[in-house]
C-alpha cells in the first residue's frame, strides 16, 4: 500500500482529495493543516509522496518543501506542488518540486501525477 501526505490548510479541498482518493484501495491518506504539523507526519510516516499546498497559515510550501530537502529521511520523497494562485506556478522553478497542480484539482491529473510517482 502506498502512502501519500496531503498538506493542506483548506478542510473543504481536504475533503475533496480524501474522497478522490478513497476510490484508490491500494492508497493511505495522512493530512495536515499546517506545515508544522506535515512536517511531523512526514518525518514519522515517510510516505512515499507529498501533495504540498504552497499557501499554508505558518509557512509556506517553499519553506516545508526546503526542510524537507534538508533532512536525510524524506530528502528523497517526492514532493507535488498544488496552489490555486497561477503566479506562484512561474516561481516553482525550485529544485524539489516534482511537478506543479494547479486549483481547483483537476481529478485526472491528480490521478496521473500520483500514478507517475507510486508506479
Amino acid at each position: 500500500m502506498a502512502t501519500i501526505l496531503y498538506i493542506e490548510d483548506d478542510e473543504a479541498i481536504r475533503q475533496l482529495v480524501r474522497l478522490i482518493l478513497e476510490r484508490r484501495s491500494n492508497i493511505k491518506l495522512f493530512e495536515a493543516a499546517t506545515g508544522r504539523e506535515g512536517l511531523s507526519l512526514a518525518f514519522s510516516v515517510q510516505p512515499d509522496l507529498i501533495l504540498l499546498d504552497i499557501s499554508l497559515p505558518d509557512m509556506d510550501g517553499g519553506q516545508v518543501l526546503k526542510i524537507l530537502q534538508n533532512n536525510t529521511d524524506t530528502a528523497s520523497i517526492p514532493v507535488i506542488a498544488i496552489s490555486g494562485n497561477s503566479v506562484i506556478e512561474t516561481q516553482l522553478t525550485t529544485p524539489g518540486f516534482q511537478q506543479y497542480l494547479p486549483k481547483p484539482i483537476i481529478i485526472q491529473d491528480l490521478y496521473a501525477a500520483i500514478d507517475s510517482f507510486l508506479n
